[in-house]
């Protein structure tokens, strides 16, 4: 968003009335509400705990995937094709968690070297 834009965007919502916001809540399906409030929840625990936000985005893509993996009747459904599919599931997951640490060692590693450069910098002042 540009400058601006967020300068109008601040403008409407401070025109909001308590009104506006509670009659759009409930408008909103009972489910969603449901996954707003555990997402509220799930986030002051995350806090409180002191735990990196990280680990509250695995929670989701893990139990988003689980959502979205067909449901399959272990007794009635081929048992290839149920170990298949939690397999595929299970894939899915740990490859978020690849991308998320790797997201985090880069992280890390631009810390490091910006922190190398700043002590290379103050070194070479001082000589």
């Amino acid at each position: 968003m540009s400058v601006e834009e967020r300068r109008n965007l601040k403008q409407e919502l401070k025109s909001l009335k308590m009104e506006d916001i509670s009659s759009f809540m409930e408008s909103l399906p009972s489910d969603f509400l449901t996954i707003l409030r555990t997402d509220g929840l799930l986030r002051s625990i995350v806090s409180k705990l002191g735990a990196p936000q990280r680990v509250r985005l695995l929670a989701y893509g893990k139990y988003a995937l689980y959502g979205l993996s067909p449901k399959l009747n272990p007794e009635s459904d081929f048992a290839l094709k149920v170990v298949f599919s939690r397999l595929k599931a299970n894939a899915s997951y740990y490859r978020l968690r690849l991308v998320l640490e790797v997201l985090q060692l880069l992280s890390w590693m631009a810390k490091v070297k910006l922190l190398l450069y700043t002590m290379y910098e103050k070194i070479r002042l001082c000589y």
